[in-house]
C-alpha cells in the first residue's frame, strides 16, 4: 500500500513539473510573440514627411503614426477595436503604456508623447546628445518609443502577472544614404 502512495506522490510531482515547464514555455512564448508584434508595429508607424525631408533634408515623423502604430499593432496581435485579444488564450486586452516620437532637427528634439489618443508636444533645444529616451538609450537620431503591457495568468491559475515588450526605433537617415551609395556602387560594377 505504501508503494502505491510512494507512486501517486510521484507522479503528482511529475504532473506539476510539466505544468510549471509548460506554463514557463507559454509565457516565454507570448512574450516573443508580443516582442514581435510591437517591433513591426512601430517599424509600420514609421511614416517620415517627406515634404520636410525634400525641402530641408529633416527626418521627421508624421504624427498621423499613432494611429497607424495602433491600427498595425490591431492587426498584429488580433485584437478587437478596444485592444482586447479576439482569441483571450493568452492574454485578455493589450494597455498601450507608452508611444512617443522623438523628432531630432539639427540638435533640438521635438517630443511628441501620445496618451490614450491625446498628443503633447515638448521641444528640447540644444539636447539632441543629451536627452534620454524612457529605455536609457540617447537620441541622436529621430526616433520612436513604444511600450505594451498585458497581464497573464500565473501558475495553475494564480494572480496575473504583468508582461512589459518595449521597443526603440531608430530611423537612421544616414544608414538609408549609406545604402544608396552602396547600391550605386554595386549598380556600376
Amino acid at each position: 500500500m505504501s508503494e502505491l502512495v510512494i507512486c501517486f506522490f510521484f507522479l503528482i510531482v511529475i504532473i506539476l513539473c510539466l505544468s510549471f515547464t509548460l506554463k514557463s514555455k507559454m509565457i516565454s512564448l507570448t512574450k516573443n510573440n508580443l516582442d514581435d508584434g510591437l517591433s513591426l508595429s512601430t517599424l509600420a508607424a514609421v511614416i517620415i514627411d517627406l515634404e520636410e525631408y525634400a525641402s530641408n533634408g529633416n527626418v521627421i515623423l508624421k504624427e498621423d503614426s499613432y494611429d497607424i502604430f495602433i491600427e498595425t499593432l490591431k492587426t498584429n496581435l488580433k485584437l478587437d477595436v478596444n485592444l482586447d485579444s479576439i482569441n483571450p488564450i493568452y492574454y485578455k486586452s493589450v494597455n498601450v503604456k507608452k508611444f512617443i516620437i522623438y523628432n531630432v532637427v539639427g540638435n533640438d528634439v521635438i517630443r511628441v508623447t501620445y496618451d490614450n489618443g491625446a498628443c503633447k508636444k515638448e521641444f528640447f533645444q540644444n539636447e539632441k546628445e543629451n536627452l534620454l529616451a524612457e529605455n536609457g538609450e540617447i537620441i541622436n537620431v529621430t526616433s520612436i518609443y513604444t511600450e505594451i503591457e498585458v497581464e497573464i495568468e500565473g501558475f495553475m491559475g494564480s494572480e496575473c502577472i504583468p508582461v512589459t515588450v518595449s521597443n526603440l526605433m531608430k530611423v537612421d537617415k544616414s544608414r538609408a544614404e549609406k545604402g544608396d551609395e552602396n547600391e550605386k556602387e554595386e549598380n556600376d560594377i
